[in-house]
């Protein structure tokens, strides 16, 4: 069973940061190439979320964190979800704040209405950011929402 990471970037404005990932020249066995995704990462049977949450950090280097939410998915956190690409997977999604743009020559802030013009991996276009921009209109990053301390593993309140 995969079991997947996927923190969904926004910057003040609500605009989602993703990257692009890369052509098939650069990375031969790549699944997606040049199709638009966040930043998640697959945890590997051996890790913690919080071990892939320290991998996924580092691609956010030159922005600043401000705050990370989980976010649910029809009431359900973390959610079982079947894609057509992936099959059966275990899917956490993160929403992120970010102050600031990360270093990353391949990735870039969206508006919603330039997201859907966008070719989107499969699971991020039906899956992972609905869920977070249904999140981010009914909750957002406001007083009072959930946060997961990821040194705790605990969710505590703003």
């Amino acid at each position: 069973l995969i079991i997947s990471f996927e923190p969904v970037p926004f910057n003040a404005v609500g605009q989602i940061y993703l990257e692009q990932r890369p052509p098939l020249e650069e990375k031969p066995h790549e699944r997606y190439p040049n199709m638009w995704a966040g930043m998640g990462a697959v945890i590997d049977h051996y890790e913690r979320l919080e071990d892939a949450w320290a991998r996924v950090v580092k691609k956010f280097e030159g922005a600043r964190i401000i705050q990370a939410v989980p976010v649910s998915l029809n009431g359900i956190l973390p959610r079982h979800v079947f894609d057509p690409d992936r099959g059966p997977f275990v899917l956490h999604v993160v929403a992120v704040l970010l102050e600031g743009i990360p270093n990353n020559p391949h990735g870039k802030f969206f508006t919603r209405e330039e997201l859907w013009g966008l070719d989107l991996v499969g699971s991020h276009r039906d899956i992972i950011l609905p869920a977070a921009l249904q999140w981010y209109d009914e909750v957002g990053f406001g007083v009072g929402t959930e946060v997961y301390d990821l040194q705790e593993r605990r969710i505590i309140k703003d």
